[in-house]
């Protein structure tokens, strides 16, 4: 039976990302047309109902055009981990490393990687993606490798910095289909509000209505698609979730 996901936000790791890749949003102080600019969405982290811990190596993504080569892909590899917990945000976990990556942990027992000046594409994924959890009093130590296969074909019909109209339906799409993926988060983000829907496919059609609602000024589409790479139940019965997940996110200007 297909476990049921809820598409959980850890926040902070985006704006370095779009910083390094000059996705950089219009400060809405120094905007001389006056237009209202958004916070950069974060990446989605599903986390399954039943899960006990969720690891997810995330490939943030942008495409570039190369002569002779064609629209190449251009990755930014990070991780997360979060271990639920009935009674706060999370359980510490102890230690979680990402292919030798070691994650910070954040204030509410969350775990993040970003990419560092030294090492600004952050985490290269391989064939098998390899995960250890040191453990602590509330979950117990562990590794596993997984297969680093990811979802493909996110590069987006809209363009950076596109216009895109608040008075009529939008659908937001890719100019492929996408492959590899067990489910994909549709988002709009505006200076007024957001659109986030999960569904399956390549594509996701916003009414005219709910796009009237983002507002207008520099905002965001986002596209992520993941895959549920493997589960395991270890042997004082935690159910572990590894995803491994894409996510295009791109500029525009709702008008």
């Amino acid at each position: 039976m297909k476990k049921q996901i809820f598409p959980l936000i850890i926040f902070g790791m985006v704006a370095l990302f779009l910083a390094i890749t000059g996705c950089k949003k219009d400060e809405g102080s120094d905007d001389d047309s006056g237009s209202a600019s958004t916070a950069e969405p974060s990446n989605p982290s599903p986390t399954p109902s039943d899960a006990d811990g969720v690891l997810i190596a995330i490939e943030t993504v942008t495409y570039q055009s190369q002569p002779f080569v064609g629209t190449i892909e251009i990755p930014i590899g990070l991780s997360v981990a979060v271990f639920p917990s009935l009674t706060n945000a999370f359980n510490d976990a102890g230690t979680v490393t990402c292919e030798s990556t070691v994650l910070t942990k954040q204030n509410n027992n969350s775990y993040t990687s970003t990419p560092s000046q030294a090492d600004p594409t952050g985490i290269s994924f391989g064939s098998t993606i390899d995960w250890d959890v040191a453990g602590s009093t509330t979950v117990p130590a562990f590794n596993k490798g997984v297969s680093g296969a990811f979802p493909e074909n996110l590069e987006l019909t809209v363009a950076n910095n596109d216009n895109v109209s608040t008075s009529m339906a939008f659908t937001l799409d890719t100019k492929n289909a996408i492959t590899n993926a067990d489910s994909v988060i549709f988002g709009v983000y505006g200076p007024d509000g957001a659109l986030v829907v999960t569904a399956t496919g390549s594509s996701h059609t916003f009414s005219a209505a709910d796009m009237g609602t983002v507002g207008t000024g520099t905002g965001f589409v986002q596209v992520a698609a993941y895959r549920v790479a493997e589960t395991e139940t270890l042997g004082t019965g935690e159910v572990i979730y590894y995803l491994n997940e894409k996510v295009n996110t791109t500029i525009v200007n709702f008008q």
